[in-house]
């Protein structure tokens, strides 16, 4: 028997995702293309309008059959706000969205050496002051994604290597000035499952996104999985650590503690930088030559992790993002596709594409928020 409250957070989440869709439907619409009963819908409507979710139009729904017509109802986005945040090491993306993932005010800041200092100083300053610009719209919260294995249910850093954490420890026991300076809800989750999440919140409605491989080249090197519409994570919650790839696995499995030649200290920022001696942030420019470079030098690496991925998996979508694809734009995702055609089989292709947008991991992180603060909001 399904529990009561479950059944009530179940209506509610699909008149929600279908109104977020759809932005203007009718009570009978709802009814019909949630398959839910009238009344129920008559109810979870009374309580969207009553908490400013949706706004009853004077305009009447088309005719479709006989009966009485009734009102259209229209979604209102701006009402609630949230804050996303992508840190993916060396500097963390921060922004305001309403329900549909609209931006509406993002900035790039640069961290410092957080993870000895434990210090997230300018993340706070950066939340406050687009906080300070809501004007009468509600803020429900907060969502950050973090570059670490992350256990988002109980709020807390599985591992990080880089903070010298091996054991599962909350977030705001290692940050908390920043949790509690917050003044609002905050949820965490790793910076590169966020940011699949935000691109398959933006790809549904061309019905992408359901089975999809998303890597971020940038401070390090990430991964996530989506299959089935749901995001994998594993038993350890570090499923999707592409980073951790081992370019030359016929050596063995290296001893813990050991130099490991992985991809991602193949493909970082340092690196590359090193290597190539350039500078390379968001909005660099890259002379043609260096562009190309860059590119010669990168293809082979992900195309052979893209590859064996692909083969094990099945998938057929592949998104690169992150600030290095971003310099090198559309010329390497398609180097990389031609690399894998003329490898996989015929009846496997696979597309490698860019990022809907730049932003897929604040929408992802406010559309967190959105969908774990709903009941919340409703039922204050």
């Amino acid at each position: 028997m399904i529990d009561p409250a479950a059944r009530r957070r179940n209506s509610r989440r699909m008149v929600f995702d279908l109104i977020r869709e759809r932005q203007k439907l009718s009570r009978a619409q709802l009814a019909r293309e949630t398959n839910m009963s009238f009344p129920t819908v008559m109810k979870v409507v009374d309580e969207f309008i009553a908490k400013g979710l949706l706004r009853e139009l004077e305009e009447i729904e088309p005719m479709d059959g006989a009966g009485r017509r009734g009102h259209m109802l229209k979604f209102e986005p701006g009402a609630y706000r949230a804050i996303g945040v992508e840190c993916e090491g060396r500097y963390a993306h921060v922004g305001m969205t309403d329900m549909t993932g609209s931006v509406l005010v993002r900035e790039t800041i640069e961290l410092g050496d957080f993870a000895r200092t434990r210090d997230l100083t300018p993340l706070s300053e950066a939340i406050a002051g687009m906080v300070r610009q809501t004007g009468s719209a509600d803020v429900l919260g907060g969502c950050i994604g973090f570059p670490a294995n992350m256990d988002p249910q109980a709020g807390a850093i599985v591992s990080y290597s880089a903070m010298g954490l091996t054991q599962p420890t909350p977030f705001c026991e290692i940050f908390p000035d920043f949790c509690q300076g917050l003044h609002m809800p905050l949820l965490v989750e790793n910076d590169v499952n966020i940011a699949c999440e935000g691109e398959a919140f933006l790809r549904q409605q061309s019905g992408q996104g359901k089975d999809m491989l998303y890597m971020s080249l940038g401070t390090g090197c990430g991964g996530a999985l989506r299959m089935n519409g749901k995001l994998q994570r594993g038993a350890r919650c570090r499923l999707g650590e592409v980073g951790y790839m081992l370019l030359h696995p016929a050596l063995g499995a290296p001893r813990r503690g050991q130099p490991q030649d992985t991809l991602e200290r193949a493909v970082c920022l340092q690196t590359l930088e090193e290597r190539f001696g350039v500078r390379l942030h968001d909005g660099a420019r890259l002379s043609d030559e260096t562009a190309a470079a860059l590119r010669d030098y990168l293809v082979p690496l992900l195309s052979g992790a893209i590859y064996n991925l692909v083969m094990t998996l099945d998938l057929d979508l592949c998104v690169l993002a992150g600030i290095i694809p971003t310099l090198l734009g559309p010329q390497l995702h398609q180097q990389i596709s031609d690399a894998l055609c003329a490898a996989l089989p015929e009846e496997a292709p696979v597309c490698v594409e860019t990022a809907f947008s730049q932003d897929a991991g604040i929408i992802g992180a406010a559309a967190t928020v959105f969908s774990r603060q709903l009941d919340a909001v409703l039922e204050r």
